[in-house]
């Protein structure tokens, strides 16, 4: 049965519903999720989420609304949503979204911005309006917003401190850079190991051979390392340029995880600089993902 005409699909509250032409889609306006469109297969799927499948979706899609980007479900692709959106998991990290959706609200210093406690928890992401007023209260108590009530708030300066912080360390990217070898022997490790790993933690995988630029390349690579929340270097093969970019980030004040086959590297002593580092030694693609997920969860925060 599909959910009502007056429904969104996610989170079963009320929003506008209008069909899309001739094609088998819905498009929903709704004030928690944002604009969507859905498949009038998967419309017709009521009861496919849980609990926390349906806020944790409700926030992947009202964040990509906010940012302007596009969003279609259908059948097929509607928990990838879920999967592709990191959700912080712990407080100081959410009062960095608050300040960060924010000043994405009003960018100019000073004033007071308006956001819903009702409808725009989704936003920050939290799960309930109970949350977003806990973190708001945070906010307030590290001194980064002051609140006249709960439809109303202001950065102080502390607030645009921390938001300057976040700025220049990246500690609000989702994004991990990764610096390797770009031989075909390396590919499993690649494709089932690092980048798998990278994504399975919500973050977005970066390797400079696969993305698309108009200047110079080491510009391309400084602005991604600039960019990114930490980097992994993977020295199986001691490429040179592997060195060069753990360095640099490690100048930005990065985390940076180091890799490297261990029958390689056992056979090829890495340069002393970085010995002393703690290194994932992996002897397979699927350990390289295990260990590669543990040190992520652990020290990335």
């Amino acid at each position: 049965m599909a959910s009502s005409p007056n429904t969104c699909w996610i989170c079963g509250k009320p929003a506008d519903k209008s069909s899309a032409g001739g094609r088998d889609v819905e498009i929903v306006s709704c004030p928690y999720c944002g604009d969507y469109e859905i498949s009038g297969t998967l419309d017709a799927c009521e009861g496919r989420l849980n609990e926390t499948q349906r806020w944790k979706l409700c926030c992947a899609t009202r964040m990509r609304h906010n940012r302007g980007e596009s969003v279609s479900l259908d059948g097929g692709n509607y928990l990838e949503y879920i999967e592709n959106t990191r959700f912080p998991g712990n407080p100081l990290e959410l009062v960095d979204e608050l300040l960060k959706e924010l000043n994405r609200r009003n960018p100019d210093i000073g004033g007071v911005i308006p956001i819903n406690s009702i409808r725009d928890y989704p936003s920050i992401p939290v799960k309930s309006v109970d949350q977003f007023h806990k973190i708001s209260q945070y906010a307030g108590d590290l001194g980064y917003i002051v609140s006249p009530d709960n439809q109303h708030m202001e950065i102080t300066l502390k607030g645009w401190q921390r938001l300057d912080e976040i700025t220049r360390t990246g500690i609000d990217s989702n994004k991990a850079f990764v610096a390797m070898w770009f031989d075909s022997s390396m590919a499993d490790a690649w494709d089932n190991g690092l980048k798998r790993c990278i994504i399975d933690c919500g973050y977005e995988p970066i390797r400079i051979d696969q993305t698309d630029y108009n200047e110079g390349v080491c510009d391309e690579i400084i602005a991604h390392l600039r960019n990114a929340r930490f980097v992994i270097a993977e020295l199986t093969g001691n490429n040179q340029g592997v060195y060069y970019e753990a360095g640099f980030a490690h100048g930005l004040g990065k985390q940076v995880i180091f890799t490297c086959k261990k029958s390689y590297f056992d056979a090829n002593p890495v340069h002393f600089d970085v010995r002393h580092y703690n290194f994932i030694l992996w002897e397979n693609t699927e350990d390289l993902k295990t260990r590669l997920r543990n040190r992520i969860q652990a020290t990335i925060v």
